[in-house]
């Protein structure tokens, strides 16, 4: 858990997790931190940005407050290595530095980015388009290995029954249908569907779109179709 936007003090130390600190200074205007960072052996102040910012640039997750900046708040948003009253002051904090805060690796960062931009769920395919209930990876929790959504095409068929006005004559069986799962372990979005969606193209490419899994207007390696199986309804 990390302290999201609308909880921070503008002018306030924090132990942060980032990628290239330990220790920030709250700018409310910028939502981001000054940090002290230290790249090549060289030592400046620059800003980097909080968590929730976007999906691009925010890599710090706020721990927990510390105490009021001692001196005046200015815009770090370029790399500032003439003053080093502040830098001392940020870099102090390194001696007595909480071993449980960590760095964010590349690794977790790409994840984030991954997991806010993809999603699973289930869909059904009919007159070349998709119906579907869909969420968010990041929202899904992981079960062996896999984030698997608990929906279930039984139960979610009436609500998309009144997405279409041909439906009333259809169980949810009879029209072709399918999941999005995430396998954790070999980083891949399995897509399980009916034999007729894998045989057809265009299909295809409507699932990827839907499910924001179309990368550059082709498949990617990190998605494979299967056929279904008897748990996915």
């Amino acid at each position: 858990m990390y302290l999201k936007i609308s909880e921070l003090k503008n002018g306030y130390v924090y132990k942060i997790e980032s990628r290239n600190a330990f220790y920030g200074v709250w700018i409310k205007s910028k939502k981001a931190f000054i940090i002290s960072r230290w790249k090549f052996q060289r030592n400046y102040l620059t800003l980097e940005y909080h968590w929730d910012f976007n999906d691009i640039v925010g890599t710090v997750k706020p721990i927990r407050v510390l105490e009021k900046f001692p001196s005046e708040l200015k815009d770090y948003s370029v790399e500032d290595t003439q003053n080093s009253e502040i830098l001392d002051y940020l870099d102090s904090f390194d001696d007595t530095r909480d071993k449980s805060i960590k760095r964010l690796s590349f690794g977790e960062l790409s994840l984030k980015r991954l997991y806010r931009q993809k999603s699973i769920g289930i869909f059904w395919i009919y007159e070349q388009q998709v119906f579907s209930e869909v969420q968010k990876l990041e929202d899904v929790k992981t079960i062996n290995g896999f984030k698997d959504s608990n929906l279930s095409h039984y139960k979610v068929w009436n609500k998309i029954k009144d997405q279409h006005p041909n439906f009333y004559l259809y169980e949810y069986e009879d029209i072709p249908r399918g999941r999005v799962i995430y396998d954790i372990e070999n980083k891949i979005f399995i897509i399980y569907c009916d034999k007729n969606i894998l045989q057809d193209e265009i299909s295809k490419r409507l699932i990827l779109e839907k499910f924001k899994l179309l990368r550059r207007f082709e498949i990617s390696k990190d998605i494979q179709f299967k056929p279904n199986i008897i748990w996915y309804g």
